[in-house]
């Protein structure tokens, strides 16, 4: 059985992972639900874990939002305690060229099978040899996340967030963000903003990541990126990767990152307190995704 990681937040910003086979117990022997977690380890204020469907589940009905963001980001191994954005300007050439290349594989060979295939697979083959990147004491990670069109895409715009991540071996690191809406464009020198939903979608993303919005264009001519509706796309996606990386697109904004984190999670959701008569003993963000939006929500924006 595959372990499940908890990752808590107390009020002392203390961090807590547990990995286990099973829910973890409290002293006492019970299971250890949100709110029994709650109860057994006072102050408690965020916990993160995934479900028997793989999905991503928050409670936080008392933090703050950098406290959602911070938990967040150490449960998928990111330290803002030891963050440094200005790394993204010492990466030596060598390994922007190794992720130019890695990326320009991954491009021929969706442009290749343009015709056969619509746009969730050809992000899949782009990004299909993208392994971790070693050279030296630096370690670069290129984590796409294609967004759930039935909840997140709607919501953001977007329908890829490419997460990049490096780390030194004196433990320092960085972080940054990119966001797509990929589309499929028959002709080269086709306007964006006549592909279908586009327009509405990039004016989405721009709300919620106004500096790293994109539109990703796969065309028989090769894949090509801009953040501009109105003209062709002219910068070729490997090349703008590449540039990035060295710190020339992307967002540093720890909110967005964190929103991208997984696929279906929404933290800009506020989280509220379940109603007395509905005798839940706990709400989750898949759950509130699920239903259909007769309570009162809002949007946090982090």
């Amino acid at each position: 059985m595959k372990k499940i990681t908890y990752s808590c937040l107390s009020a002392d910003r203390k961090h807590l992972t547990i990995h286990s086979n099973q829910p973890p117990r409290n002293p006492n022997g019970k299971l250890w639900t949100f709110n029994a977690l709650k109860d057994a380890k006072p102050g408690l204020l965020v916990m993160i874990r995934y479900n028997s469907a793989a999905e991503l589940e928050l409670h936080a009905p008392d933090a703050t939002d950098d406290q959602i963001q911070e938990t967040l980001l150490a449960h998928f191994g990111i330290d803002t305690s030891v963050a440094d954005q200005k790394l993204w300007r010492e990466l030596p050439r060598d390994v922007l060229d190794v992720i130019e290349k890695a990326i320009k594989g991954g491009c021929e060979a969706a442009t290749e099978q343009y015709g056969d295939f619509e746009e969730e697979a050809l992000t899949g083959k782009v990004f299909n040899n993208i392994s971790p990147i070693t050279i030296e004491n630096w370690t670069i990670r290129i984590r796409p996340v294609e967004f759930s069109s039935k909840t997140k895409e709607k919501r953001t715009g977007a329908d890829i967030a490419l997460m990049l991540t490096v780390k030194t071996e004196d433990g320092k690191n960085a972080f940054k963000t990119l966001w797509f809406q990929a589309k499929k464009a028959p002709r080269i020198d086709v306007k964006p903003s006549k592909l279908a939903d586009l327009s509405d979608q990039f004016a989405k993303m721009k709300q919620h990541n106004p500096d790293a919005s994109f539109a990703l264009l796969y065309s028989p001519y090769g894949v090509r990126v801009t953040d501009n509706l109105d003209k062709p796309a002219v910068l070729d996606f490997p090349r703008f990767i590449a540039d990035a990386v060295a710190c020339k697109y992307g967002t540093t904004d720890r909110s967005v990152f964190a929103e991208s984190l997984d696929r279906r999670l929404m933290v800009r959701i506020k989280i509220e307190q379940p109603k007395p008569e509905l005798n839940q003993s706990h709400k989750t963000v898949s759950e509130e995704l699920s239903k259909t939006p007769q309570r009162k929500t809002a949007k946090k924006r982090l």
